[in-house]
């Protein structure tokens, strides 16, 4: 129980060399001059056991806003993000190439990084298209590049649909 103690009360919070200016979540941009340093004890299912750990991060003074791991975390741990496992599931994948089994039917699409750090889905290719169905119309059928059978539908919220 004292080792416990212990781990949970192993907190610290530093200031940082230099501040951290932070848009896209919270309120407006806002500068972060401290990061903090916590425990956390996570469940790894690849081996059945807790481990002990700790995440840090920058704060964002006088915020609500929870602990977030950001991309550039996800990317140096090799995170692989399975949001169709219910409940959604992290992977921070080891050394070595990783391989996907992806059944029929899956559409997979490069993404691109904004400068804000966030990841976007290229979604203006419409000269790309053009240029496709183009080629499609004038090459043999079996060389053809083939459109999208099915519109994918992307839902922003329930009453906004992206076509």
């Amino acid at each position: 129980m004292r080792k416990l103690l212990l781990i949970m009360t192993s907190s610290k919070q530093d200031k940082m060399s230099k501040a951290l200016n932070v848009s896209g979540i919270g309120k407006g941009s806002q500068a972060a001059e401290y990061e903090v340093t916590v425990p956390i004890a996570v469940y790894d299912q690849m081996t059945n056991h807790i481990m002990l750990d700790s995440y840090k991060a920058p704060v964002i003074p006088d915020s609500p806003i929870p602990a977030l791991l950001g991309l550039e975390t996800l990317v140096k741990h090799r995170a692989v993000i399975n949001v169709f496992a219910n409940p959604p599931e992290l992977h921070f994948v080891g050394p070595g190439g990783i391989e996907m089994k992806l059944p029929p039917g899956t559409k997979s699409f490069h993404l691109e990084r904004a400068p804000s750090g966030h990841l976007m889905l290229p979604v203006s290719q419409f000269a790309e298209y053009l240029h496709q169905e183009k080629v499609s119309k004038s090459a043999p059928r079996e060389e053809s590049l083939k459109p999208i059978a099915e519109p994918l539908h992307l839902h922003t919220t329930q009453d906004s649909e992206l076509q």
